[in-house]
């Protein structure tokens, strides 16, 4: 019995394909178009002047093929706890042509209640949101009073779901959902203060 069964046991290691060979998917080569969405390129990116309600950034920006239209600058502020403040964006939208290249100086005005350091992060995109580019333009110091209302992170959720989504996931959302945004504020001035949402960048 035991010369039978390790017989068997050998056979089966010997030919594996008599067990697997149905049981193992094939695999076809397809060949994916690679689809060029954009070409621009920020270089240079630099805070050159500072004032006391203003400082001035200034870079080069390029498009490598083809004419891209629909560009606005943004500025955002990241905090030493990591927190995201944006800051500004460009009202009138720029184009590059073909291999075009230009450069730029942008004023960004500076709120008087902003104290202290921030990394700065500009970024460029279109109206309906297809970044395009993403630089950093080093540290800056303000010395406002330092008063505010300072938003402490925001969770996202979707009609129907009560689980909550970071600020910063990607989110699926049917045209027949809304989505509701919920911030934690926090009131850093020595007195109330009242505060109303608004679109503002």
């Amino acid at each position: 019995m035991n010369r039978i069964l390790s017989f068997v046991v050998t056979l089966l290691l010997m030919s594996p394909s008599l067990v697997f060979a149905e049981n193992t998917p094939t695999v076809e080569n397809i060949d994916v178009p690679m689809i060029q969405v954009a070409t621009v390129n920020v270089y240079e990116a630099r805070i050159t002047k500072q004032e006391k309600d203003f400082f001035e950034v200034a870079y080069d920006a390029h498009n490598r093929e083809g004419i891209q239209t629909d560009i606005f600058s943004s500025l955002a502020l990241i905090d030493s706890k990591g927190y995201i403040i944006p800051l500004y964006r460009s009202k009138q939208s720029f184009a590059l042509g073909n291999d075009q290249q230009l450069s730029r100086v942008e004023k960004i005005a500076i709120p008087s209640y902003l104290k202290g350091d921030y990394n700065v992060i500009m970024s460029f995109a279109t109206s309906s949101g297809l970044t395009l580019a993403n630089t950093s333009l080093g540290k800056i110091t303000f010395s406002g009073t330092g008063e505010y209302i300072g938003i402490e992170g925001c969770s996202l959720s979707v009609s129907g779901d009560d689980k909550g989504y970071n600020a910063m996931q990607g989110i699926d959302v049917g045209n027949d959902e809304n989505i509701t945004v919920t911030c934690f504020l926090r009131n850093l001035s020595s007195q109330a203060i009242t505060a109303t949402p608004c679109d503002c960048c």
